[in-house]
This record gives structure tokens, sequence and C-alpha cells, in this order.
């Protein structure tokens, strides 16, 4: 099975059905959710496409779950205007400073408020701002807990936080929740200043549009984290 039709699969075979009349490659995924899950339990399971991110909802029982599904090898976890992201970071308590030099990064033309003459390519920018990078990339991990609570297990189109991530590997569908995923994310000591970065998650301006192409002016407003090879994290 291909890891981008995992889901559908699950769906197919499980949907409205009772625990007992699913087949045991899939009971597992229902009893890492909910460990009383019974034989007579029914299970619902649908794709939520009205969130931004790929999300699926269970239910077992009366238990509702919300979760991440990952299948491409890089997941847009995020992508908003920029300064709903900021509105973000400040809810997380990124103090001015560390905004600022996001802001600076993003724009990478020399302002604060994308009015630059010039606009550069991010990885230049990061060479001759090193030591903002480095201070970025530190305030961040210092947060990780509250800014990985509020940007992967949140949707701004979903009015319930996600419980946890599914995804497929070694022919198997594994779930993780969120309080494993975080603590993975602030024992690892993920700070690579090669980028700016939140744990795994590589914050990007979705198109930095440097020769100023009109057509793609309104991508350059916009924000998004990819999370590159998320197996390696999980």
């Amino acid at each position: 099975m291909k890891t981008i039709f995992f889901l559908n699969d699950v769906i197919k075979k499980c949907n409205n059905k009772l625990y007992k009349d699913i087949t045991n490659d899939y009971k597992h995924v229902f009893k890492q959710l909910y460990p009383n899950v019974s034989d007579n339990s029914l299970i619902f399971i649908k794709k939520l496409y009205s969130c931004q991110k790929k999300v699926v909802f269970i239910q077992i029982e009366n238990k509702k779950f919300y979760l991440i599904a990952l299948s491409k090898n890089c997941e847009i976890i995020y992508i908003d205007n920029i300064y709903h992201f900021i509105d973000l970071l400040k809810k997380c308590k990124i103090n001015n400073d560390i905004i600022k030099i996001i802001l600076l990064f993003h724009w990478a033309d020399g302002t604060l408020n994308n009015s630059g003459k010039h606009r550069y390519l991010i990885s230049e920018y990061y060479k001759t701002h090193l030591n903002l990078l480095k201070k970025a990339n530190e305030e961040f991990y210092n947060k990780l807990p509250s800014l990985i609570d509020n940007i992967l297990f949140k949707d701004i189109n979903l009015p319930c936080k996600i419980n946890s991530i599914i995804y497929y590997q070694n022919d198997c569908i594994n779930i993780i929740n969120k309080d494993n995923i975080i603590d993975k994310f602030t024992s690892s000591q993920i700070i690579d200043d090669s980028h700016l970065h939140i744990g795994p998650l590589v914050i990007q301006n979705e198109k930095r549009n440097i020769n100023f192409n009109e057509s793609y002016e309104g991508k350059r407003q916009n924000i998004c984290l990819r999370w590159y090879e998320y197996l390696k994290n999980l």
C-alpha cells in the first residue's frame, strides 16, 4: 500500500463497522486510541475536508478523537498570513525582539514591513544575520511545548484540539499522541541554525518572490511551516 493512500483504505474497511468485524490489521489503531474498545463498539471514521490540516475524525462509541494524518515526505503543517502567525507567537509568550526577527527573516528585504527595494535569498540572509537566527531558534526551543501545542495540534477551522498523529510506516499504521510528540521534540534538542525552525517544523515564506512578480505577491504575505521527512522524528 502506498503511504499516501493508507487513510482511504482505513476508512473503506473500518467506517461504520463494529470493532469485532474489523480486520486484525486495523484493530490496533482503535485500541491505541481507546483501550476500552469492545467487540460491539461502533467505529466511525472520516476525513474533515474543511480543516487546513489533513485531519481525521474517529468516533468509538461516544468517544471522539481528532488526528493529523501524515502521508507525504514533506507535510505543510501550518500556512497563514504572517501577521496571524505573529498573533499566535504572542499567544505563546514569544517576546517582541523575537517577533521582529521573524518579520526580518520573513521579508528578507532589510525591513520589518515588506517595503525594501531589494529582496535577498533567505540562505544569504541567514548567513549575514546568524546571531539573530540563533537567538530566535533558542527562544523557540525554550517555548517548544506551547508552540507545538498551538501550531501542530490546532486547526483554525476546528473548534476542538487535535489528539494525535496517524501515519504509515513499515507496512503498519501507527498512532502517536500529543504528549509523546512534545516529549520527543523537547528531549531530542532539535536546534539547527542553518534555518529558522520550531522543533522539526521549518519556517518559510510561502513564496519569497525576490523578483517582484505581481502574481506571486499574495503568497509572499504567507508563512508556512513544513515538516520534512517526519518519519525521522517519530
